[in-house]
């Protein structure tokens, strides 16, 4: 069984939830209760937003040297990104 993120879990009765913002979940409001009111509320996801460089290859298989090279180009923002930390 996959773990969601939930935001708030509501079992009560007549509860509201407004001008809430849930950033990078999988459930913003899960309503398990009776008479729930929620209104106003933002639902951002930035987790399918992704960094420049994130997935490129350092060893590139291709036929240069015994068919392997290395990308210079990212390998020197790995190590910079690396430092910056």
């Amino acid at each position: 069984m996959e773990r969601k993120q939930v935001g708030i879990l509501n079992k009560g009765k007549n509860n509201t939830f407004s001008r809430n913002k849930f950033e990078n979940l999988d459930v913003g409001i899960q309503d398990e209760g009776e008479g729930t009111i929620a209104e106003e509320n933002e639902f951002v996801d930035n987790t399918s937003t992704k960094q420049e460089g994130d997935n490129e290859e350092i060893l590139k298989l291709s036929p240069e040297f015994y068919g392997v090279g290395i990308n210079l180009k990212a390998f020197w923002k790995k190590i910079k990104n690396w430092f910056a930390k």
